[in-house]
């Protein structure tokens, strides 16, 4: 059998041939090589820090609103505006009144 070695993340070939057959048998194979430890080391960092941000989150205020079509509009233009301020700013359906939502304001 002859291999063909090629460096990682190439296709290589292999190929035998029988003597008690007139057949060539082919088979492709892929080499992966493992991701560098920089890569694996940044994606950990990101996850940790995805982590702490996730803890600091702070609720600041709650009310409770009636429900308008139009109120995402508003919460979306305070996210997009306060964000840099460590503001952020939640909107949902109340569970018991479903004409109810539920406005909060937490620092991030």
């Amino acid at each position: 059998m002859t291999v063909c070695a090629l460096p990682f993340g190439f296709v290589g070939l292999a190929a035998e041939v029988r003597r008690s057959t007139p057949f060539v048998i082919f088979a492709v194979f892929v080499l992966l090589p493992e991701p560098p430890a920089c890569i694996s080391n940044k994606i950990c960092a990101a996850q940790e820090e995805t982590t702490k941000m996730e803890s600091k989150i702070e609720v600041l205020a709650t009310v409770k609103v009636q429900h308008s079509d139009d109120l995402y509009k508003i919460v979306d233009c305070l996210n997009r505006t306060l964000k840099r301020d460590n503001l952020m700013f939640g909107l949902a359906l109340d569970e018991t009144d479903k004409r109810q939502a539920i406005f909060t304001i937490y620092r991030t």
